[in-house]
């Protein structure tokens, strides 16, 4: 099991939770984190990448079980008492921000890319919340009411991407086809998931969950159904925007 989680959740009590379990776990912490070094020293995680195109982690892996007696273990979380663990931050050229991650892994890049996952969560927060179902709008609070209506936003987001699959099958395998509205590409730029110098075809402009809302909203429910696939083949494919990508490259 590896728990990622954004600044949120990158505090003692899920570093606490998340051992207790036997997880690995990589979180994003804000930049005033305390962190303490072999040698008695201590700065804030923002220090440690002080500008776009600098990193810090990738080949100071340490020991993080501190009951092994050796010294060289990083400690974070001065406030709440130290908690051993490891930390990886990069700043990439052209963001706004770095990415300061702490976990209890090895400190290598690798982190980076698992942790880039968590773009998937954030569709799916805003398929559910402001852009898509609008849960919140539903001031449910019991959490069993909550647990059955979110079983069905489940059933109605997948009943949206099944829809979305068929009208957006030729966009993966005949670039060419794509809105007489194009204007000129936009840029992409998703930390380890495309370079910053890719191009985004307009397929890519909206995800699936939009695209599915776009064909039902073009369909007359009421006397037909619009093409569905339920298989669901793209289970461990990489994002979509990254597919259209990928398509956009092969065919030139």
């Amino acid at each position: 099991m590896l728990l990622l989680a954004d600044r949120g959740y990158g505090h003692p009590r899920m570093v606490d939770l998340a051992t207790s379990l036997g997880w690995g776990w990589v979180l994003r912490a804000s930049g005033q984190v305390r962190v303490q070094f072999p040698d008695g020293t201590e700065r804030a995680l923002r220090e440690l990448v002080p500008g776009p195109g600098t990193m810090w982690g990738e080949g100071t892996t340490l020991p993080v079980d501190g009951d092994t007696g050796d010294d060289r273990a990083l400690r974070i979380f001065k406030k709440a008492g130290w908690r051993h663990a490891q930390v990886v931050a990069v700043w990439l050229r052209g963001q706004a921000e770095p990415w300061l991650l702490v976990t209890n892994l090895p400190a290598q890049l690798a982190r980076m890319a698992e942790y880039a996952r968590r773009w998937a969560i954030e569709r799916l927060f805003l398929s559910w919340k402001s852009h898509g179902w609008d849960l919140e709008a539903g001031r449910v609070r019991d959490a069993a009411r909550l647990g059955r209506l979110v079983s069905g936003l489940v059933l109605a987001t997948w009943w949206r991407i099944a829809c979305a699959l068929p009208a957006t099958a030729d966009q993966v395998t005949s670039p060419a086809t794509r809105s007489a509205r194009q204007s000129q590409p936009r840029q992409l730029a998703l930390p380890f998931l495309g370079s910053s110098q890719d191009l985004r075809p307009w397929a890519a402009k909206f995800s699936l969950f939009t695209w599915g809302r776009k064909i039902i909203q073009t369909t007359d429910c009421a006397r037909t159904t619009p093409a569905l696939d339920w298989t669901f083949p793209f289970w461990d494919a990489p994002s979509w925007p990254t597919r259209c990508q990928q398509a956009t490259h092969a065919a030139t």
